[in-house]
C-alpha cells in the first residue's frame, strides 16, 4: 500500500475510548511504568474501554487488572478529555483498529495497603509528590505530546472541584 493510500486509511480510523485514573493516596501520587517502555517514560494508570462497559467500570477493572488490587474509590470524573493519535508502531500494535486515543481522566483514592503490578504490563510503580508527578511525565515524545498539561489539568479541576 502506497505511503498516501496508508495515511488515509489510519485517518478514518477511529479513536481507542480510554480512561486514565490520577491515583492519590494522602498527599503522594501513583505512577506506573510500562514494561516495554524506556525507564524514564513515566505514566499515570490507564486503559481501554471494553465494548458495553461503562468508564467507571472500565477503570476500576483496568487498576484491578494493572494493580492487583480493586480498594480504589473514583472520587471524580474530569470534565475534559484528551485525544491524540498514535505512532505508525502502535497503530501497528492496535492490528489498524484505532488511529489513536481519547482518555478520559478521573480522580481516584487508593484504600489500600499494597500493590501487586502485573509484570506482564507493569515493570515499575512509584508513589511521587505533585511535583515530581509533573517533572516524571514531562517526556519529549510523541506519545506524551501535551500529557504534562494534561495532568496539570488534573490538579487545576482537583483544586477547584474538591
Amino acid at each position: 500500500m502506497s505511503t498516501e493510500k496508508n495515511k488515509l486509511v489510519i485517518k478514518e480510523l477511529p479513536y481507542r475510548t480510554n480512561v486514565s485514573a490520577l491515583v492519590f493516596k494522602e498527599n503522594k501520587y501513583l505512577l506506573v511504568q510500562r514494561t516495554n517502555w524506556q525507564n524514564n517514560f513515566w505514566k499515570l494508570p490507564q486503559g481501554g474501554v471494553d465494548d458495553g462497559e461503562n468508564k467507571e467500570t472500565a477503570l476500576i477493572r483496568e487498576l484491578h487488572e494493572e494493580l492487583g488490587t480493586k480498594k480504589f474509590k473514583i472520587i471524580k470524573r474530569f470534565p475534559f478529555t484528551h485525544k491524540y493519535d498514535w505512532d505508525r508502531e502502535s497503530i501497528n500494535l492496535a492490528h489498524f483498529r484505532w488511529r489513536g486515543q481519547r482518555q478520559t481522566f478521573f480522580l481516584v483514592e487508593f484504600l489500600g495497603d499494597k500493590i501487586r503490578l502485573n509484570k506482564d504490563e507493569l515493570r515499575d510503580y512509584c508513589w511521587v509528590t505533585k511535583e515530581e508527578l509533573l517533572e516524571k511525565v514531562d517526556i519529549n515524545h510523541p506519545l506524551f505530546k501535551g500529557y504534562q498539561r494534561l495532568v496539570k489539568k488534573c490538579f487545576y479541576e482537583k483544586r477547584i472541584l474538591s
